[in-house]
């Protein structure tokens, strides 16, 4: 089997809802759950950023700690019934209309 970083196939959004269900198995948590849950990623970030003595400094973290924002977004999204690939689209709209409506950022 491939590893984590030996991809053979590309992935798609829907690949990876996939691989989130095959791994977690249905649809089981609200909104709540994911907020909690995305708190404690967000703060796995927020010690990297830090960059105290005591925090990583590794970079394999750093790609840890977004992948596991960037799947489990993915699932969480499923989990709540969305598409993710509707709620990237969307994403990309309102980033190039922010961007257009302010020159500074």
């Amino acid at each position: 089997a491939n590893g984590p970083t030996e991809q053979t196939e590309p992935m798609t959004l829907r690949s990876l809802v996939a691989a989130a269900r095959k791994i977690w198995g249905p649809p089981s948590l609200t909104l709540p759950d994911i907020v909690i849950r995305l708190g404690v990623d967000y703060g796995k970030l927020a010690r990297l950023a830090r960059g105290a003595t005591k925090d990583s400094k590794d970079s394999a973290d750093l790609k840890d700690a977004f992948g596991n924002i960037i799947f489990s977004m993915l699932r969480w999204a499923d989990d709540l019934g969305l598409d993710p690939g509707e709620c990237v689209a969307r994403a990309i709209l309102v980033h190039a209309r922010f961007v257009k409506e302010n020159p500074v950022r």
